[in-house]
């Protein structure tokens, strides 16, 4: 998806297509602001998604999982501890501020 629909956000570079990289294409929760939070304020449920998906990569031996997300869900990354490294400069797509990590 991000060499195919988003290839602005690679700026020129080559998208990983590893078999030890896989890609993340949606994430989404749907929890009330009353939702338990943890660390950061950020919903238990959230935690335990991020839980998820790096227990789905380690079975699997992924080295990395790559994403397109919009900046609000790269500071909720990033306030999770989540190692987001990005893979260019963030682009306006639609309504959107987006970026690969």
């Amino acid at each position: 998806m991000l060499r195919d629909t988003f290839p602005v956000l690679l700026e020129g570079k080559t998208a990983p297509e590893e078999p030890s990289v896989w890609e993340s294409s949606h994430f989404a929760l749907n929890v009330s602001s009353s939702a338990p939070k943890g660390t950061g304020g950020i919903a238990v449920g959230t935690y335990e998604l991020f839980a998820g998906m790096i227990e789905f990569g380690l079975s699997r031996c992924l080295s990395r999982i790559v994403t397109v997300t919009d900046l609000r869900m790269e500071r909720i990354l990033r306030r999770a501890g989540w190692p987001l490294a990005r893979i260019g400069e963030p682009h306006t797509i639609g309504t959107t501020r987006a970026v690969a990590g």
